[in-house]
């Protein structure tokens, strides 16, 4: 779930909220008002249901294959270039985004490696729930 927080920053009741949190020493109200509206969005802990995905988006590094490219091998050559895309506040990473239909797939690949692996514990424990 995607929460823009700098809109939520713009609303006078949220902000009224948060100080009234802040003031009965809410858990992390000090980070809320550290960061304040300077993040642009945050994944909230939310159940989710299999069926309920209808796409999925995100950041993928290519590090590994930059690696590849530059040479660096050893686990301190990858080291060093982390570092130096550190150094540099360079952080290689390439934005995906699936359709609905490449999410299903991709789902779909996901259920069934999972229930080969795990089904006959599943199907155990419904057993022995009668």
């Amino acid at each position: 779930m995607l929460l823009n927080i700098p809109a939520l920053w713009d609303n006078t009741s949220f902000q009224a909220a948060v100080e009234h949190f802040r003031e009965r020493n809410g858990n992390n109200s000090d980070a809320l008002f550290h960061v304040r509206s300077r993040q642009s969005e945050v994944i909230l802990r939310a159940d989710l249901r299999y069926e309920e995905l209808t796409h999925l988006c995100g950041l993928s590094s290519p590090f590994d294959g930059l690696c590849e490219i530059h040479g660096s091998h050893s686990e301190e050559e990858r080291d060093r270039l982390w570092q130096d895309f550190v150094e540099a506040d360079n952080f290689p990473e390439e934005a995906f985004y699936l359709s609905p239909e490449g999410t299903k797939a991709v789902m779909g690949r996901a259920y069934a490696i999972f229930f080969e692996k795990h089904g006959s514990t599943i199907q155990a424990v419904l057993d022995q729930r009668g």
